[in-house]
């Protein structure tokens, strides 16, 4: 075990710094956790954060020297587990020793927005109704594919708001048409409990998020507030991008941990709504047959009908033999006028988007960009 940390709380730049924490989970992935310090670093982060590290011993201890040279500056904990120890139980650790009262979960290639974390703080203090709390998010893709690079793409990352009257109505919006509130602001203590009952079994990657997020919309309204919030990277190594659903549904472990992830949610759900057993453990059903519904409605079209049409069209195959034309497309479209608030690489790279102060650390950082001359050209970006 060990721990290193950093005590300087600039609560005179930040009022109200110590009212959340910020929890990273991470394995075996030291380059993408410095990208994030190197971030949080840059914009002066606030919060304490807590860096939960289940590393192979050489890798744990690289990025114990990463943190004590790269987190100067700021309130960072970076506490190494036995190795392969489940991310739910780092998870767990890091909330019973969070001393402010809201926190707030991401993984160690996600970029949290100060402004966005302080807006749906707020909006908890103020709701008790509620239990989680995001705004809006974004995808992005790197040409490299890896932690640092060009960036090629972005897209919104669904987050919605979950406010039905019963914890049913909720659940089953939710699973429905999945969307993930693992990334919400919620209350320690609350997120804290979801953790203890979560960790009880070793959850698979797909179980071990369905079960918090369908916990929390259980236990509490959720809520999606506009501006943005966090930037996620869709890259090779994510966990969840690997799943073959098929292969999950016909694993050895799928009955197993889907009865204990039931009996969890039914549990929850018994006392939430006020039912019998019985009739919650047959709603929880019925909540599983609507996600998994669109979840192989969806794969299959991904894999089998989307999949065999994405060879290029023969204008396009041509127009991509043509010198300059890419660049002067590229060029074009980001001329083109866009709404404010519109989530992609050139509206967030413009001056006027209202997203623009937010990205650009996050850009600089992983593109490694220092001057205007290393942007593609046409691109209308401030660095400073």
């Amino acid at each position: 075990m060990n721990r290193w940390f950093n005590s300087w709380k600039p609560e005179w730049l930040w009022p109200g710094a110590s009212m959340l924490s910020v929890i990273i989970p991470t394995r075996n992935r030291p380059q993408f956790l410095k990208r994030a310090v190197s971030y949080y670093r840059k914009i002066r982060f606030p919060y304490p954060i807590l860096i939960e590290d289940s590393s192979e011993p050489a890798m744990a201890e690289q990025t114990s020297k990463m943190v004590r040279s790269d987190a100067r500056g700021l309130e960072c904990v970076h506490q190494i587990h036995p190795v392969d120890t489940h991310v739910l139980v780092r998870i767990r650790s890091a909330a019973e020793s969070v001393k402010t009262p809201f926190a707030v979960v991401g993984a160690d290639d996600d970029f949290f927005i100060p402004k966005g974390l302080e807006q749906a703080t707020r909006f908890l203090q103020k709701h008790p109704d509620y239990s989680g709390v995001h705004g809006d998010a974004a995808l992005f893709g790197l040409r490299s594919g890896v932690e640092y690079g060009p960036m090629a793409w972005i897209v919104e990352y669904g987050q919605r708001s979950l406010e039905q009257e019963t914890g049913f109505d909720r659940l089953l919006e939710n699973f429905q048409n999945y969307s993930t509130t693992w990334y919400s602001m919620q209350r320690t203590e609350e997120l804290l409990g979801r953790m203890r009952v979560s960790a009880g079994a070793n959850l698979d990657n797909s179980f071990l998020e369905l079960l918090p997020s369908g916990l929390t919309a259980l236990q509490g309204k959720v809520k999606k507030l506009n501006g943005l919030y966090m930037v996620r990277q869709s890259h090779v190594a994510m966990t969840s991008g690997s799943r073959d659903l098929l292969d999950w549904l016909s694993g050895e472990e799928w009955a197993s941990q889907f009865r204990w992830v039931q009996e969890r949610l039914s549990e929850c759900l018994q006392s939430q709504d006020r039912i019998s057993s019985e009739e919650a453990a047959r709603r929880v059903k019925k909540v599983f047959w609507a996600y998994l519904t669109r979840q192989l409605t969806n794969f299959w079209r991904k894999k089998y009908v989307l999949a065999p049409r994405r060879k290029p069209s023969l204008a396009r195959r041509i127009g991509l033999k043509i010198p300059g034309l890419q660049k002067a497309w590229r060029s074009f479209q980001f001329k083109m006028p866009r709404p404010k608030d519109q989530i992609s690489l050139e509206a967030f790279l413009k001056l006027h988007s209202v997203h623009h102060s937010a990205f650009l650390p996050i850009y600089q950082v992983v593109t490694d960009i220092s001057a205007r001359s290393t942007v593609p050209s046409g691109e209308e970006v401030a660095v400073g």
